[in-house]
C-alpha cells in the first residue's frame, strides 16, 4: 500500500492559491529527513490522484513518481496536465525545478512522501529516538512522533491512504491510478 503516498507533494502544491495557505509559514520544528533512494522500495513508476484538503478547501493533482535505487524523481500536475513542480534526489543532491512563482518547500515534501513510501527497516534505521524521533508502524498505519507530538499519521486502506499532517494542519487522500514495475 505504500505506494500509494506520493500525496505529501500535493502539500506544496495548496501554496499555489497564495501564501495565506501556506501550512509551513512560521513552523520551527526539525526537517524531515531525506532517505537514500538505494533504501527505497522496489523500482516503479507510480501515478496517482491526490485530494488535498485545510481549513474547509479542496485542491486535487496528478503526480507521478519514479522510483529507482540511484534516483527517486516527482512530478506535479493539475488535473488539466499542467506541470507544477519537479523534483529529483539521488541520495546525495536534491533538485527541484518549480514553475510557479510560489515558495514551495520542497525538500520536506519529498522528504514526506519518502516517510510514506519507504520501507519500515529504512525509517527505523533513519528516524532515531536520539533525534527526538518516535515512530509506530504496522500495516495498515504510521506515525511519526517529534518529541513526543503526534506530526504525521498515515492509514492504509484498499482503496486508498489518507495522510493527516497534525503539525500543519491538512489532509491528504491518495488514490492510485497507475503502476507499473521495472
Amino acid at each position: 500500500m505504500p505506494k500509494y503516498v506520493i500525496a505529501y507533494l500535493l502539500l506544496s502544491l495548496v501554496m499555489l492559491n497564495g501564501c495565506s495557505l501556506n501550512p509551513f509559514k512560521g513552523q520551527s520544528q526539525q526537517p524531515l529527513l531525506l532517505l537514500s533512494p538505494a533504501m527505497g522500495p522496489e523500482p516503479t513508476l507510480l501515478k496517482q490522484k491526490l485530494t488535498f484538503t485545510t481549513s474547509g478547501k479542496q485542491q486535487q493533482f496528478v503526480v507521478l513518481s519514479d522510483i529507482k535505487p540511484n534516483q527517486f524523481k516527482v512530478l506535479v500536475l493539475m488535473p488539466t496536465g499542467m506541470t507544477l513542480l519537479k523534483m529529483s534526489y539521488d541520495g546525495n543532491d536534491f533538485s527541484q525545478q518549480n514553475l510557479t512563482d510560489i515558495d514551495i518547500p520542497a525538500e520536506q515534501i519529498m522528504a514526506e512522501i519518502q516517510f510514506a513510501l519507504w520501507p519500515e527497516k529504512s525509517l527505523l534505521e533513519s528516524y532515531s529516538a536520539e533525534a527526538g524521533w518516535d515512530l509506530q508502524l504496522d500495516d495498515t498505519a504510521r506515525s511519526l512522533y517529534e518529541n513526543n507530538t503526534l506530526r504525521l499519521q498515515l492509514q492504509y486502506t484498499e482503496e486508498m491512504i489518507l495522510i493527516e499532517n497534525h503539525r500543519d494542519r491538512y489532509q491528504v487522500k491518495i488514490q492510485l491510478l497507475n503502476a507499473e514495475s521495472d
